[in-house]
Parts: C-alpha cells; structure tokens; sequence
C-alpha cells in the first residue's frame, strides 16, 4: 500500500489532506486482488498522546479481511473517524 499526507493544509481549520490504498493479494483466494482506499482530512490541532484525529471516506472491494469470512466477497463505502498511531 500507499499514503499520502499533504505538506499543505488549510490553516484557518488547521485541516490537511490525505489519502491512502492498499492492495491485497491472497493465496487462499486464488491470487485476487482485494482493494481498499482511504481519503479525508486530518485534523492537526487535536493531537492526544501523539495520535492525530483523521475523518476519512472509505471504499474496499475483495475478499472479506475478517478472520474466518476470508473467502466472502465484500463490496461497501463508508466514512469513518480516527485516531492514527
């Protein structure tokens, strides 16, 4: 996978872009592809213990990433709020 983190923000919110993909191919799922992408903003003037606040939308499709649902087919968009390490 990749990450992006921009060197620019908007500094009346103290807001910076950011995006993220990772791709996945298993041997249990026949070599496949499974694909998850990431992008929102990160919050630079709330940072706790290090860890900044991010608010990303989200998109993955492939196999489940779940333990054993390994071999179902996922398809979802969803938004998401985060603390990062």
């Amino acid at each position: 996978g990749i990450e992006f983190r921009s060197p620019w923000r908007f500094e009346s919110f103290a807001l910076r872009p950011i995006a993220g993909i990772d791709v996945r191919h298993h041997e249990q799922n026949g070599w496949s592809a499974d694909v998850s992408l990431r992008a929102g903003l990160q919050v630079d003037n709330v940072v706790t213990y290090g860890r900044t606040l991010q608010f990303l939308l989200e998109y993955a499709s492939g196999n489940s990433p779940t333990g054993q649902f390994y071999k179902s087919e996922v398809d979802y968009v969803g938004f998401g709020a985060h603390y990062n390490y």
